[in-house]
């Protein structure tokens, strides 16, 4: 350890000294031997089966704005700047770009989720532990739980040192341990070892804030989780080497392909193509020359579709539409539609209607998929919500408002990976629509609630 220490010592200084010469941030490297048992839980009624044993060597980088975890068959790299998480498949060379926003996204919706069901099940008398303790929930997600919390909730963990050995115990139990010695951090190693720990380890929030204040890299450090009511989880990781580099960066290799999502890929890759992307004048026109050969509904259709595209509402041109619309009967059932549609309560009523719409003549009866997908998502149907989203994007990929919804859609469903992809696409096409104003503000609340994440 004293030698290894040194060397460690004697490579940040050496940085140091060239830092002037070379006005670039070094990376620290961290080699790890990760150990994984999992049991699978028993339902009562037969013994559980034995242990899974994995193991594999990590080569952990952390950088001044990333940090990548490197094994034999993966890489992922996870960029702060950008706030983007790069996975490589190595075997099959192809990589997958996420939002960064994503994973801590599911882990708060999963984490709320699971301890409403738990609270639930409290209150009506059946087994406390089904969903696991507050602690237990904490540990498996690696954030802190909402002010919602759970009777079977004790103080979380006794705290104990054994020897070189902090311990973290639950219920009588080690949850997590790690040893004292160990090589010290820089403050960017620091940060940076924080962000592994986030994002690669499950650790609850209590253990990881007390290994990071340590501002070593421990030479061994054990983590249980529990995923109630299937598997149990053990992981063990020993740090085997360290050391400070003079460059810094990471880059997504040569040869590699982008792994396009199968519900998005094509949708996404047209929406890229400008070349076909009305402006607002064209819509416009389209309007006018629609409403010329007595095509009231089409031409509101198009003044709408600029709206769910830019925000802009146009309501000098939809006002002139309004003008004799008594006398359209197809008109009159869209705006009664319309106007059912802003009750959660009158969803269903709307939806009737949008289908007693004919659509025969009019050129742009896909932008009636996307309100009644707004009304089936209302009435809690989110997957068939998505398809009419889908549909109405196949036959023009560039409604932003139309990808925010469909962003919704899979958050609803918790997945996440797909939601932030609708929603950066959203934002991608029209950058000043009010739509991207909500999901900014999801982003600043995860970053306020859980700022070790960035």
């Amino acid at each position: 350890m004293r030698n290894r220490t040194a060397a460690l010592a004697s490579t940040i200084l050496t940085a140091a000294a060239l830092s002037n010469a070379l006005p670039s941030w070094s990376d620290t490297i961290l080699h790890f031997d990760a150990t994984t048992e999992q049991r699978q839980l028993g339902d009562g009624k037969k013994a559980p089966a034995g242990p899974t044993i994995s193991q594999r060597k990590l080569t952990v980088s952390l950088g001044h704005d990333y940090i990548s975890v490197d094994s034999a068959d993966s890489k992922r790299i996870w960029r702060f700047d950008t706030r983007r998480v790069i996975t490589i498949n190595k075997k099959e060379k192809r990589y997958v770009d996420d939002s960064l926003y994503a994973d801590l996204a599911f882990r708060q919706a999963e984490l709320n989720n699971r301890m409403m069901l738990g609270s639930i099940i409290q209150k009506a008398g059946i087994r406390t532990d089904v969903m696991g303790s507050q602690t237990a929930l904490e540990e498996l997600f690696g954030i802190d739980a909402p002010s919602v919390s759970l009777s079977s909730i004790v103080p979380k963990y006794d705290v104990i040192t054994d020897g070189g050995t902090i311990k973290f115990n639950h219920k009588g139990h080690t949850r997590a341990e790690f040893k004292t010695d160990g090589d010290i951090t820089d403050n960017d190693a620091k940060t940076g070892f924080r962000h592994f720990l986030c994002y690669q380890v499950q650790v609850h929030p209590e253990v990881r804030k007390a290994i990071v204040e340590t501002g070593k890299f421990p030479d061994t450090m054990m983590f249980r989780t529990d995923n109630l009511p299937v598997s149990a989880y053990r992981q063990t990781l020993k740090l085997t080497s360290s050391a400070v580099t003079d460059t810094s960066g990471e880059s997504i290799p040569e040869g590699l392909a982008l792994e396009s999502s199968k519900e998005l890929g094509d949708l996404i890759h047209h929406a890229e193509d400008k070349s076909n992307k009305p402006d607002r004048e064209d819509s416009v026109q389209f309007a006018h020359d629609a409403l010329a050969a007595g095509n009231r509904l089409d031409a509101m259709l198009a003044l709408m579709e600029v709206g769910l595209s830019s925000g802009d509402k146009l309501v000098d041109e939809v006002k002139k539409l309004n003008e004799g619309a008594d006398k359209d009967p197809q008109f009159q059932l869209f705006i009664k539609a319309v106007s059912l549609s802003t009750d959660p309560h009158s969803s269903q009523d709307a939806e009737k209607l949008f289908d007693q719409i004919d659509r025969t003549k009019l050129k742009k009866a896909y932008e009636l998929d996307i309100y009644k997908a707004n009304c089936v998502l209302a009435d809690g149907k989110p997957a068939e919500a998505g398809q009419l989203f889908i549909k109405a994007l196949k036959a023009n990929p560039y409604i932003s408002g139309a990808w925010a919804d469909l962003g919704d859609t899979y958050y609803s469903s918790f997945r996440m990976d797909l939601a932030w992809q609708c929603w950066d696409e959203a934002r991608r096409l029209s950058p000043a629509n009010p739509i991207a104003a909500k999901v900014n503000e999801l982003e600043d609340h995860l970053r306020s609630s859980y700022p070790d994440f960035f």
